[in-house]
């Protein structure tokens, strides 16, 4: 009876197995791991003129951690998998605030495990969880040490006999952390199943579905912070085709819906939604000649904005010899909103023309737009825009997507909107013309690199007709691969035909010149040298300007005595403005060196740049210095990383050093 119920057993179980590993009731097949030692410090001195408001703190952790790793398997390989790992950690942590100083030690853990079932058949899924205790980089020279937990699942079946393959998943994540100047809480939840099918050689089709819950309670500790929650769903079919005896057509079909409910600790924000709609042709008839035509439809409704968009697009391009290529197209518009309607109508063309020269090759490209828009205001002219996201990135000025931005009326929130950053203490705001831009503040809580949402108010501008021809010529002249010339000329002729305008309608005529170049010195010295430079002259007659910019450069061909590669730059960059005092003013520098040496490799970059053209000025320097060295299962890296912000009576010098030694075994 044994016996047979053996067999049964087997010949029920073959189909899952299907290779001839070891059959067992559990095998370890793999050990693994490492030991690691690493070592941080991290010191943020920041001072003003007026001495009000230094500080310095002085950062340092020292982590000891050890991680082993196992591979195994239930009955066989085919059945259940097993990966777990984990470990250890002992962080001990002190920070020294202004002379103030607190010591602490923690006992943490790593751990990670995953069950895969079946897997490589046609009906698999696993199980996973992850707790981490990372020490992570969140803006250049700035760390973090995080707890992050992570389990779920994730589903396939792709068997023909079951209908269509459907994939599915779910993951829980939490992320808890804290440095000297941010707190991190954030819980996010995440679902998804999708289906497709193949159509043959017609193409594919897919479905699906995704809903994501966030909660958040991050942001910098020098500002409030709040909790917000959200929950988006979304749903998305995309069809792809391919139709023709050579399947010269191709057409894409796309259908995405988007749901959000956002609300914060001191109450709930409209709902908002997305639907939108893409039907896109493609075609190659014949040789040469290629077409297109494209349809969009997209409404957001954002609670206190619903805006409709359609577009209609069509053309093709023509190329009956291998140096000449034409296009042509036709474009129509609607934008329809609360306070405004927008019809555009436009007509474009382009040519583009190459030719070989006794010394070089000449292009020539010539392309114009006409265009006629009626504009009708719908009794109020201020229109808001929600979450339009940016990223800040060192001090420079970032402009918004729309003119004529209303004074007062912007709100720059983190990407969860946890917390609300403050004007003239976090950022500035600089109106050159028609354009509003936000600039980071060094001495303020955005991060360096942080990605911001911005919602504001503007001018959309009253009710009338207008045209518009835009033209541009461009005019190149490659002689050789070492140099090679340029010039572009650009105009814009907008004229008002009824109705009235509440802002005039901006003309343009700018031209710019160019060249850039690289040459190896001569006598077998082994660098090359090189640079390029611009000017632009761009006559407006809402904001003109006048631009400069230039960059020259020494580059070792080789490691210079066999010891390590070498490049010098500097570069140059001045915008006068007809009416404003924005104006730029900047210079910078850079030195980078790289070598391998001893087994050793050596990066190190060190950047200066100084804007004395604004009101306020700015300068900033970045010098790191990155070497790694590997000696068989031994791993050593170091890190020293300094960056000095200026920026009109405030400076801030960030120093850090991170030493890592890995042994893996």
């Amino acid at each position: 009876m044994r016996l047979w119920s053996a067999r049964l057993l087997l010949i029920l179980l073959w189909p899952v197995i299907g290779e001839a590993d070891e059959i067992a009731p559990f095998k370890l097949t793999s050990i693994d791991g490492h030991v690691l030692i690493d070592y941080l410090s991290d010191e943020l001195s920041a001072s003003r003129t007026d001495q009000l408001g230094d500080s310095d703190q002085l950062q340092s952790i020292l982590r000891e951690e050890i991680f082993l790793a196992t591979k195994s398997y239930v009955y066989h390989p085919n059945f259940l998998t097993l990966d777990i790992g984990g470990g250890p950690i002992r962080q001990d942590t002190s920070i020294d605030f202004s002379g103030s100083q607190e010591d602490t030690g923690d006992n943490l853990f790593n751990f990670t495990g995953r069950a895969n079932f079946l897997q490589n058949k046609p009906v698999r899924g696993s199980l996973f969880y992850d707790h981490l205790n990372p020490t992570i980089s969140v803006a250049p020279g700035e760390v973090m040490t995080q707890e992050n937990s992570r389990y779920g699942f994730d589903f396939s079946a792709a068997n023909s006999r079951l209908g269509l393959p459907v994939d599915l998943g779910y993951v829980r994540s939490q992320t808890q952390g804290r440095s000297d100047k941010r707190t991190q809480d954030d819980t996010l939840d995440q679902f998804y199943v999708d289906t497709s099918r193949s159509l043959g050689k017609w193409g594919t089709t897919s479905l699906r579905y995704g809903a994501i819950d966030q909660s958040s309670r991050s942001g910098s500790l020098d500002l409030p912070v709040q909790k917000t929650q959200s929950k988006d769903q979304d749903i998305n079919a995309n069809t792809r085709l391919q139709f023709g005896d050579r399947q010269e057509y191709n057409l894409v079909n796309n259908i995405t819906y988007i749901t959000r409910n956002f609300s914060q600790a001191i109450g709930d924000l409209p709902d908002q939604s997305n639907f939108g709609f893409l039907l896109d042709f493609r075609g190659l008839p014949v040789d040469k000649l290629n077409l297109f035509g494209t349809f969009l439809h997209n409404r957001n409704d954002q609670g206190v904005v619903d805006l409709v968009n359609q577009s209609l697009s069509s053309g093709l391009t023509y190329a009956p010899q291998a140096n000449l290529e034409s296009s042509i197209g036709f474009v129509l518009e609607n934008s329809d909103a609360d306070q405004y309607t927008i019809d555009t109508q436009a007509v474009d063309g382009s040519l583009l023309y190459n030719h070989a020269l006794w010394l070089g090759e000449f292009q020539a490209s010539y392309s114009s737009r006409y265009e006629l828009r009626d504009q009708q205001e719908g009794g109020d002219p201020l229109v808001a825009v929600i979450d339009e996201q940016h990223t800040l990135t060192g001090t420079t000025p970032v402009p918004l997507n729309r003119a004529y931005v209303q004074d007062g009326s912007v709100v720059v929130t983190n990407l969860t909107q946890s917390q609300t950053f403050i004007e003239n203490v976090d950022y500035s705001l600089v109106v050159i013309g028609t354009e509003t831009r936000i600039q980071r503040l060094a001495s303020g809580s955005i991060l360096d690199g942080e990605e911001i949402l911005v919602d504001y108010i503007y001018d959309i501008g009253g009710t009338y007709a207008s045209n518009q021809l835009d033209q541009t010529l461009s005019l190149s002249w490659r002689v050789s691969r070492y140099f090679s010339t340029y010039v572009r000329w650009y105009n814009s002729s907008p004229d008002l035909t009824s109705g009235f305008s509440t802002y005039p309608l901006n003309t343009v005529d700018s031209m710019l010149l160019g060249m850039d170049g690289e040459l190896p010195m001569p006598f077998n010295i082994p660098f090359s040298v090189g640079g390029s430079t611009e000017y632009e002259d761009r006559n407006e007659l809402i904001s003109p300007y006048k631009r400069t910019a230039w960059e020259v450069f020494l580059q070792s061909n080789g490691p210079i005595f066999g010891l390590a590669n070498v490049r010098l730059s500097e570069r140059s960059s001045q915008i006068t403005y007809d009416f404003s005092d924005q104006d730029i003013d900047l210079t910078g520098y850079e030195v980078r060196l790289w070598t391998r040496r001893f087994g050793i490799e050596l990066n190190a970059v060190l950047n200066y740049e100084e804007d004395i053209g604004s009101p306020i000025h700015r300068s900033r320097r970045d010098a790191s210095l990155n070497a790694i060295w590997r000696e068989r299962k031994v791993t050593v890296i170091a890190t020293i990383l300094n960056t000095i912000e200026r920026q009109g009576d405030f400076d801030r010098d960030h120093f850090l050093i991170r030493l890592t030694a890995r042994r893996d075994f």
